[in-house]
């Protein structure tokens, strides 16, 4: 597994013969040669730690399996001794692509290791730095192998830390070169807010507050994402449907360290009420007796709201008419995130007598699920 996140920048998994998946080369990566001859170290001496003594063709300095990952601030780390395959075809990896810490990069076998060593399975694990500022990616003295070119990149000393932060360095003289501190602490999430808008709207969040104190790049998440464009953004935008008290969660994640924080924010989203509008001219003058149908048009920000409508014909208390069919209401777009619902309403009404020469005023009130209405007419 990644110690630490970063860009895989060099993959070598096809020496050896797990699985049969080898690149069926000989160490100078052009010469057809059977896999199985490139097992491991080649070591023929019984009095060597290798017993019995390893009876494959090749060595160390000309079979390896590595990843190399480069890190943000600037270290690379090398892990080796991977099993044929198990980093490309097995987990998909392949370069210049991003791995967290905690993700398996591959499976640990003896190729470029001493067959005959019982231990032989093992994995190196390798860190350096580029010195050259002209090298802009990690120079190696040969690809089969993987090792730094010492002329233009330095190893550099891990530093292990127990439970309590104490370090322990092995073998390391005074000009030697350390990694990052060992007592990381962990980033600090800042979700901005409280927000306040109306549905429909837009809102852009803000956890650009957010910060590691080791200076390290951070990924986000906001939960629940439902209404936002982009849930994985630092500033995604939100829109609300309807009026709601939304309570979302912001969580930071340093991927190299593996450290994570979290902070809790609110946005409250106001109802906007419907927009009504009506076209006076549709209806002039009728004869007693007489019906008129009215259709008026209506918007809502919210587009997850519900609507009902009504209809006042003007009429007196006592005067002859009928409604002969009540406000209906049909969608005409359902809106979305940015777009407005729309419909329209319709009814008919008989009018029995003539007016009193003032004409009759009609009101189409539309009302959303949230008490919030509108309303237009005319005489």
């Amino acid at each position: 597994m990644a110690s630490a996140g970063g860009w895989i920048r060099y993959i070598r998994d096809l020496n050896g013969d797990t699985f049969d998946r080898g690149d069926g080369l000989a160490h100078d990566g052009a010469t057809p040669q059977d896999d199985a001859l490139e097992h491991a170290c080649l070591n023929n001496n019984p009095d060597d730690m290798n017993d019995p003594p390893n009876p494959i063709v090749g060595s160390c300095s000309q079979y390896n399996n590595y990843v190399w990952i480069e890190h943000p601030n600037g270290e690379w780390t090398k892990y080796s001794h991977f099993g044929t395959g198990t980093v490309q075809i097995d987990n998909g990896w392949a370069v210049d692509d991003w791995v967290d810490a905690g993700e398996v990069l591959g499976l640990e076998d003896d190729i470029g290791a001493a067959a005959g060593n019982p231990s032989a399975s093992h994995l190196h694990y390798e860190a350096a730095i580029i010195t050259d500022p002209a090298a802009t990616t990690l120079p190696l003295t040969s690809v089969k192998t993987g090792f730094i070119d010492e002329a233009q990149a330095a190893n550099v000393v891990p530093q292990v830390c127990d439970g309590d932060g104490n370090i322990f360095l092995y073998d390391v003289d005074e000009d030697g070169l350390t990694a990052n501190p060992c007592d990381h602490l962990p980033p600090i999430a800042d979700a901005g807010g409280p927000y306040v808008v109306d549905e429909g709207s837009p809102l852009q969040l803000s956890g650009v507050g957010s910060s590691d104190p080791d200076g390290l790049p951070l990924t986000y998440l906001w939960d629940p994402g439902d209404d936002l464009d982009d849930p994985s953004l630092a500033e995604p935008t939100f829109i609300g449907g309807t009026s709601m008290e939304v309570d979302i969660t912001l969580t930071v994640y340093d991927a190299m360290e593996a450290l994570y924080d979290s902070d809790n924010t609110t946005i409250t989203v106001e109802n906007v009420a419907p927009t009504v509008t009506i076209d006076p001219g549709q209806v002039t003058a009728i004869d007693e007796h007489g019906t008129v149908t009215v259709v008026a048009e209506f918007t809502d920000p919210g587009y997850l709201d519900t609507h009902s409508a009504t209809i006042e014909w003007g009429v007196p208390v006592g005067y002859e008419g009928h409604e002969l069919a009540p406000a209906t209401i049909q969608v005409i777009d359902a809106g979305g995130p940015g777009v407005p619902r729309r419909g329209a309403v319709s009814g008919t009404y008989r009018y029995g007598d003539n007016d009193d020469g003032s004409g009759f005023a009609v009101e189409v009130t539309v009302t959303d699920s949230d008490g919030g209405a509108g309303s237009a007419g005319f005489d």
